[in-house]
């Protein structure tokens, strides 16, 4: 039986009912003493002996040890009058399965959700514990796409036998592991086995094995080779099929050692994919630029792979279009030599750019509204029947997600997108199309993050050409940008900030859970305004710790905005503190929402900066 809306259970009081299970029922309620929302589990009658209470209390305090991002963290465990009960926070929004339902799930969206699950399951699996019921209905994500591990009811330490008192397996047989089936012992492989399953459901809509009985879906898990994604849906590349089917693997030794391992082997797979075949493989900028009589590797911006295709076709091909290539050279140095157009070199500070002087001259850099550079450079086109202007420089104010700066941004007059592209060994980022109010001409812009800001290359041309002519091929010049003492950086998070971040967060994570446990069992003003000033203290040396990673201009404001929003919840963990030591009860629930809010808003910019990954 279901407990009424108003019910108090130890403290909580009940506002509805969220799901319920086998185990009990979950209910949305508030913590009275801090007035903030929780998910109460409450387990339902029956699961009173001695025995079973006391491996609650031992699987709560598991999960409530495992201090990581993307695991629903448990606030408190007991026994009440109503039965046992176990107090999580509450997740606002849907989870997995809900959301693949909905439709088919962008595959980078899918590696991002569960990239953060796989996370979670390898620190379970990192403390010596198993989820033992790892399904789509089991990812909780918030409306920030934070995802989170739920439901480690089931957990147990890794090798105990059986799930329920009796052994018998209670996971949800869609996703069971062949050795579990059989009856064996029960470890992190199985997980891994169905987050395996988790991955393909999430990718195509459909459970690995979509099978009525109970009998054909065992022995498909037991005999049946795992289905191919890319044969469900078109736009999947073969190689993930492999990768599934690893992770399906019937054998445990044969799957991959952590859910981590399995989402990079999926990033890997959907990179790997080429353009689609109108695009003709890779799009370049410009051809091979030879100087003299010496050969060099063209200098492409590549944009990433769209489709994958049969390894064995593109050798072969690349193989006689080097030899075409090899051959059409010589030939071309027998008989054309001096037909190769002299080549120049334009430098400032660390821009270069290499250009050919029957095409191009330098110029004096025109003003772009809202872009300014450091050390600008320009070259003119002088083809008539070719018009433009390219303008190079480092743009210091050049820094989020999108690189372009404040005073530009504001004069879009419209979609601008961008897409990732690699000039060289540089990551970039490329608008072929830059509608701004202020520059009055045919824009389009190429990025680099520096330390200093970004390198800028932008291309103008007439909003209106002549009949026949077109736009100078600028791109082919903006392909040969090289940064002269000035490191190129990723657009993503650099490994050493990576890890210090992480670290920073993950101590913070211990630090807050510790405290919070500390507060939610204070029963004096004394002790609860001691345990603010630790979560205060808490959050405001882990402010320090990422306002002091040096990161790159993409991340800077991701990065910033983390800092302040660290700053602010160890400033309202200050208030509660002030409101316990006046023991202000008022004032007290007013900081105790403050703290929740700014919780709120600190969880949602982790979201936005790992998003930059």
């Amino acid at each position: 039986m279901t407990l009424r809306t108003g019910t108090e259970v130890a403290g909580y009081r009940i506002e509805g009912v969220l799901g319920a299970g086998g185990m009990g029922v979950v209910y949305e309620a508030t913590q009275l003493a801090l007035g903030r929302p929780v998910a109460l589990k409450v387990l339902t009658a029956g699961h009173g002996s001695a025995e079973f209470r006391a491996r609650f209390r031992r699987e709560a305090m598991l999960q409530a040890a495992l201090d990581h991002p993307n695991i629903v963290p448990v606030y408190e465990a007991g026994e009440s009058d109503e039965g046992l009960f176990l107090a999580m926070r509450l997740v606002r929004g849907y989870d997995l399965k809900q959301l693949s339902d909905e439709g088919s799930l962008p595959p980078t969206r899918v590696l991002a959700l569960l990239g953060q699950a796989a996370a979670a399951l390898d620190e379970a699996h990192a403390a010596g514990l198993v989820h033992r019921d790892v399904k789509p209905q089991n990812i909780l994500i918030d409306e920030d796409d934070h995802a989170f591990l739920a439901d480690f009811g089931l957990t147990k330490g890794a090798g105990e036998r059986g799930v329920t008192l009796t052994g018998q397996y209670t996971g949800s047989l869609d996703y069971a592991a062949p050795e579990t089936i059989h009856g064996k012992t029960y470890g992190p492989d199985a997980d891994l086995y169905a987050f395996a399953a988790v991955f393909y459901e999430a990718l195509t809509g459909e459970v690995v094995f979509p099978y009525d009985t109970q009998a054909a879906l065992l022995h498909a898990h037991l005999s049946e080779p795992p289905p191919r994604a890319s044969e469900r849906r078109r736009d999947l590349p073969a190689a993930l099929d492999e990768v599934i089917a690893r992770g399906l693997a019937k054998r445990p030794e044969d799957r991959y050692r952590t859910a981590t391992e399995l989402v990079d082997a999926a990033r890997a797979a959907l990179a790997s994919q080429p353009a689609p075949a109108a695009a003709n493989g890779r799009r370049r900028f410009g051809e091979t630029i030879v100087e003299g009589n010496v050969i060099r590797p063209a200098p492409v911006i590549v944009v990433p792979d769209e489709r994958r295709r049969p390894w064995r076709f593109l050798v072969l091909a690349l193989l006689a279009l080097a030899g075409l290539v090899a051959a059409g050279f010589a030939l071309g140095r027998a008989t054309h030599a001096s037909d190769a157009p002299p080549l120049s070199v334009a430098q400032v500070g660390p821009i270069s750019l290499t250009f050919s002087r029957d095409d191009w001259r330098t110029a004096t850099p025109p003003h772009i509204p809202g872009l300014r550079l450091e050390g600008p450079l320009a070259l003119k086109s002088t083809v008539p029947e070719h018009p433009g202007t390219l303008l190079a420089g480092i743009a210091p104010g050049a820094e989020g997600a999108g690189l372009l700066p404040q005073a530009l941004r504001a004069q879009l007059t419209g979609a601008a997108p961008a897409r990732p592209v690699s000039v060289g060994p540089m990551q970039a980022l490329e608008y072929p199309s830059l509608p701004a109010a202020g520059i009055g001409r045919r824009a389009s812009l190429l990025l680099v993050p520096t330390p200093r800001g970004a390198a800028v290359v932008a291309c103008l041309a007439p909003r209106v050409l002549d009949q026949g002519t077109k736009p100078a091929d600028c791109r082919a010049v903006a392909a040969t940008l090289r940064l002269q003492g000035l490191a190129a950086l990723p657009l993503g998070q650099t490994a050493p900030f990576r890890v210090a971040v992480s670290g920073a967060l993950t101590l913070l994570d211990g630090e807050r859970l510790a405290g919070r446990r500390q507060l939610t069992g204070a029963t004096r003003p004394s002790e609860q305004a001691r345990a603010a000033r630790g979560l205060q203290s808490a959050f405001a040396s882990a402010a320090t710790h990422v306002a002091e990673v040096a990161s790159s201009p993409v991340l800077r404001p991701a990065q910033a905005a983390l800092v302040l929003e660290l700053r602010r919840v160890a400033a309202a963990y200050g208030s509660l503190a002030d409101a316990a030591q006046a023991q202000n009860e008022a004032r007290y629930a007013a900081s105790a929402r403050r703290v929740e809010a700014a919780e709120r808003r600190l969880d949602a910019a982790i979201s936005r900066l790992e998003a930059l990954r």
